[in-house]
């Protein structure tokens, strides 16, 4: 039975040609992260190993390893496969921060019908990352990353002046609440519906603009 090639993942949209070696590394990596997805989905994340996702993949052990340094590694990889997260395309620089959460609200909203699985796979995941110390630290210095990128993506984005805080916690707080509504809904969702997540995105800027009037009053 062929397999369906990813596509959610980086590697799997380099652009090189088919016959050359940096494409055929990209395939067997994507190839490798496919059998792992599948696994995990099957039997969870303690009982993946290398032999069983090189056996998925028809590959040798060996190929794991000219490509992932260790199971952590394949696992965050897996994991960024199968759960990609991407800022909705309608955001355009210099939108009002109003304009732009509302945005990202509407996205989160639209996720609703697949909230329940999506919010399984996040929680097995942070669930074996806490209680495996090698993949906790692995995750937080991956969060990091994401946090740097985020930072430098929010200061193109959004109005400076409109935010409620400064750049980096702004990242912080985008990323916890995003996934922290994700959960909420995906176990109460007649509680976190979509007015509540409206409402909830629409409390940042009311707050931006509360602490905008304290600050022209206390200048006057």
């Amino acid at each position: 039975m062929k397999r369906k090639k990813l596509r959610t993942l980086e590697a799997g949209s380099v652009e090189e040609g088919p016959g050359t070696a940096d494409g055929k590394r990209a395939r067997t990596r994507a190839a490798l992260i496919d059998a792992a997805v599948q696994l995990i989905a099957e039997e969870g994340y303690e009982r993946l190993s290398m032999e069983k996702v090189a056996a998925r993949a028809g590959m040798t052990k060996g190929s794991i390893y000219g490509n992932f340094t260790n199971k952590e590694d394949l696992i965050m990889a897996a994991f960024l496969a199968a759960f990609p997260r991407r800022p909705p395309p309608s955001l355009q620089p210099g939108d009002s921060l109003a304009k732009q959460l509302q945005i990202i609200a509407e996205g989160l909203i639209a996720q609703a019908p697949q909230t329940r699985s999506s919010a399984t796979k996040l929680v097995a995941f942070h669930l074996y990352a806490l209680t495996h110390e090698e993949m906790r630290t692995r995750v937080a210095t991956e969060n990091a990353a994401i946090y740097k990128r985020m930072e430098d993506w929010i200061g193109r984005m959004f109005p400076s002046q409109e935010l409620p805080m400064a750049p980096a916690h702004f990242a912080r707080l985008l990323h916890v609440l995003s996934n922290g509504l994700l959960v909420a809904h995906a176990l109460a969702p007649e509680s976190i519906d979509a007015d509540a997540v409206r409402a909830i995105f629409a409390a940042l800027v009311r707050d931006t603009a509360s602490r905008a009037t304290a600050a022209h009053k206390d200048h006057r």
